[in-house]
């Protein structure tokens, strides 16, 4: 008799068990999937960042129209956002002639271009020197000594770089002159006897920039001046 009613009150903590093992949550029957855990959100698209202006490239896209890096004069890259992509606009900078450059060649002075070292036959000899653009005389080479060209002839002043034979323009306000070899560039500007050395004055003459041995100043002139020996100044008369 007491067997039977322990074994009954046994049986019914255990179907509870049962019960509650096999279903979920809140008594929920479990399907036996795995648990794979919510979906979460959908997250939001965020605002078009588009290509940093450091580092873009032309017609890359850009968030803000307006937007502005890089020099906005000069050599350089300009980059600017307009309807939504990068434009792009470089000026590169001059760059040098890998070869010898011609004396007097054409040159533009506003880009203050020293260029080479040169191997160039001169008064001092085979030389490596740089060339820089001389306002309006175009392309000189820089010597490491006077050449002191004046001592040459005409054959002799077109052998060598940094001599070149100037022949003056006539101009009614000037003295004529005699055409000559001279250091290369000349004296730019006013004649001013200063600049000459002691027994020296500066004798002024007008010569072309693009051809100073033409003698032609027709289609351009520019101011210069020779340096030449002071003339011996005459015998004072004696008194009687």
């Amino acid at each position: 008799m007491n067997g039977r009613i322990a074994s009954g009150r046994l049986a019914t903590p255990l179907l509870f068990a049962a019960l509650a093992c096999s279903n979920g949550a809140n008594g929920v029957p479990d399907s036996g999937a795995p648990d794979t855990g919510g979906t979460g959100g959908t997250g939001g698209t965020g605002g078009s960042t588009g290509v940093a202006c450091d580092q873009a490239a032309n017609g890359d896209p850009c968030a803000h129209n307006g937007d502005t890096c890089g020099p906005l004069d000069g050599y350089g890259c300009n980059k600017i956002c307009i309807a939504g992509a990068w434009k792009v606009s470089c000026i590169n900078p001059p760059t040098c002639a890998t070869s010898v450059v011609q004396q007097g060649g054409h040159c533009d002075p506003s880009l203050n271009l020293i260029c080479g070292p040169f191997e160039i036959n001169s008064r001092c000899g085979m030389v490596s020197v740089m060339a820089s653009c001389v306002d309006s005389f175009g392309w000189a080479y820089h010597l490491p000594c006077d050449p002191d060209c004046e001592a040459l002839g005409e054959t002799d002043c077109k052998t060598y770089q940094g001599c070149a034979w100037a022949v003056p323009c006539n101009d009614p306000n000037l003295p004529p002159v005699a055409p000559r070899c001279i250091d290369f560039p000349p004296r730019i500007g006013l004649c001013n006897s200063a600049g000459c050395g002691p027994g020296m004055t500066c004798v002024g003459v007008a010569l072309n920039p693009n051809d100073i041995s033409s003698g032609d100043c027709t289609s351009a002139g520019a101011a210069a001046g020779f340096c030449d020996p002071l003339a011996t100044a005459p015998p004072a008369l004696s008194a009687e």
